[in-house]
């Protein structure tokens, strides 16, 4: 009798929670059925893994990475001008990017096709030596014959190669008299604090009302975090899922623009993606905001990332624009 007892008191506890998993697993899983969704700890590195390195083994498949730029420069009737390699890199910069440095041949095949061949990328020549504006490792381009100082471009499918830094190209019958457009990336992180942090181990909070950059600065500051920032793919998708499900607002990026880049407020070298590929110069001074939202499938391996335009934005707007905060 007892035995009969216990085992269907096992039974009842059994189907409980089967029922429970099952709600679980429909409203999203463990954390957020629990209330510890963005509030796990972020793991610990192992403890014999090697000290970070810049230049070491990078993600290249995300898809927010890289950015390219059309050369801008025609003459009115439309006939495109020389557009040099530091025009190019200047443009880069404006965005938080600098032209892209293939360092192996992984990346080469990871990198989106820019819109037009020649395009440049981040590769000098100098008295007969390459640098890397990554100060990495990467893939020598090939030198012509007595060439002793130019710029790097791609002038086809993994054809690395080297031009004359204006951007004017030798006549020929196939190729276009210019290069064409440039290649931007993120950069680098400089330590493993720009790595980013687990997203899925972080708290964001939305303010309740519409602030300007300081004001927001200062919510953040209050409840122990501070403004958003993207360092990784991971992070867009989450805080994106995040606005398109509670946030439904137009919000402050933790960035700000000096004049000649994008500078985060964690230092560290930032994600953007612009809408449309990238905006025009920002005044200096402006900072940054943007509307997150999903699209695609149910699917989160399938979703992709819908922007509603990153911004420059007067810091001073106080309107429609709300502080997300990360809290770690």
């Amino acid at each position: 009798m007892i035995r009969r007892t216990l085992g269907a008191a096992l039974k009842n506890v059994a189907r409980y929670w089967i029922r429970t998993v099952a709600v679980v697993l429909a409203l999203g899983g463990c954390d957020q059925a629990f209330g510890l969704e963005g509030r796990l700890p972020a793991p610990d590195a192992a403890p014999d893994a090697p000290p970070y390195s810049k230049c070491g083994v990078f993600l290249y498949d995300e898809p927010l990475r890289y950015a390219n730029i059309v050369n801008p420069k025609a003459t009115p009737e439309g006939v495109p001008l020389p557009w040099s390699w530091e025009e190019a890199r200047t443009m880069c910069l404006q965005r938080g990017m600098d032209l892209a440095v293939f360092n192996d041949d992984h990346e080469v095949g990871m990198a989106p096709e820019a819109p037009s061949w020649p395009f440049w990328i981040g590769a000098k020549l100098e008295n007969a030596a390459w640098s890397y504006v990554d100060e990495c490792p990467a893939l020598e381009p090939a030198t012509p014959s007595a060439m002793t100082s130019g710029c790097g471009v791609v002038a086809g499918p993994v054809d690395l190669s080297a031009t004359a830094c204006t951007g004017q190209l030798p006549p020929s019958e196939d190729k276009p008299p210019v290069v064409g457009s440039a290649l931007c990336e993120t950069p680098r992180p400089t330590n493993v604090n720009c790595l980013g942090n687990d997203p899925l181990g972080t708290r964001y909070v939305r303010s309740i009302q519409p602030l300007s950059y300081a004001a927001a600065t200062a919510f953040c500051d209050d409840v122990n975090g501070q403004i958003v920032v993207f360092e990784t793919d991971a992070e867009w998708k989450r805080v994106s899922k995040l606005t398109n499900e509670q946030f439904k607002a137009r919000f402050w990026v933790g960035s700000s623009f000096d004049g000649t880049t994008w500078k985060a407020i964690t230092s560290c070298p930032a994600t953007y993606s612009w809408q449309n590929g990238t905006p025009g110069t920002p005044t200096s001074g402006s900072c940054l905001s943007t509307t997150l939202r999903v699209f695609g499938t149910e699917n989160p391996e399938q979703q992709g990332i819908w922007l509603d335009g990153m911004t420059p934005t007067a810091c001073d707007r106080n309107d429609e624009l709300f502080a997300v905060c990360e809290i770690f």
